[in-house]
């Protein structure tokens, strides 16, 4: 099974940066609410950077993304990647 790490060096750089920034926001909560403004202006990333990926670590396993409060959106990791990495 390939680690977790590994993984993650195969991805885009930008993947890799929006990864990072929403692991930094969550910390060690099990979610955060992050405006697509802090992206912007806290992590240097731009919007279709962070619209362009966050389907992709999505689909991936890396992210589950829902609904919050007042329509944001709430970012939790997940371990869904290690489901991928098991198929033959």
């Amino acid at each position: 099974m390939a680690d977790r790490v590994e993984l993650i060096e195969l991805l885009p750089t930008g993947a890799r940066r929006v990864l990072a920034a929403i692991e930094e926001a969550v910390g060690s909560r099990s979610s955060a609410a992050i405006p697509l403004l802090d992206f912007q202006i806290v992590h240097h990333l731009g919007r279709l950077t962070v619209t362009r990926y966050l389907p992709l670590l999505t689909e991936l396993g890396f992210l589950d993304i829902s609904i919050g409060q007042h329509r944001g959106n709430v970012y939790s990791p997940s371990g869904r990647w290690r489901i991928r990495c098991e198929w033959p």
